[in-house]
């Protein structure tokens, strides 16, 4: 029984231990991420969305599929476009904003 309970103390140590691991890696790795959001300003690409060729192509096959199909191709012409691949990139936004309004 003795053995048993120096056993059961040593495995009560390897966790106090193990614990007090854990929580100085935690409060290490904690800490610069809350300084860096302290002293970070958003940029405009943080408060800005940025639509990729899927986000517009899903807005766009919505619309299309809803009977908006001419509209959708005289949007994508009316930005320099025959097809949603054609279309530059610094116009996604403009065209989904337009889109949704079909």
């Amino acid at each position: 029984m003795e053995k048993m309970d120096e056993l059961i103390r040593s495995l009560r140590e390897c966790g106090n231990t193990l614990v007090s691991i854990a929580d100085a890696l935690h409060k290490n790795s904690a800490e610069p991420a809350a300084e860096a959001s302290q002293h970070k300003k958003p940029s405009k690409k943080e408060t800005k969305p940025v639509l990729t060729f899927i986000d517009v192509r899903k807005l766009l096959s919505e619309k299309s599929r809803a009977g908006h199909t001419a509209e959708v191709k005289a949007l994508l012409k009316k930005y320099g476009a025959e097809k949603l691949s054609d279309l530059a990139e610094e116009n996604y936004a403009a065209v989904a904003k337009e889109a949704e309004v079909l």
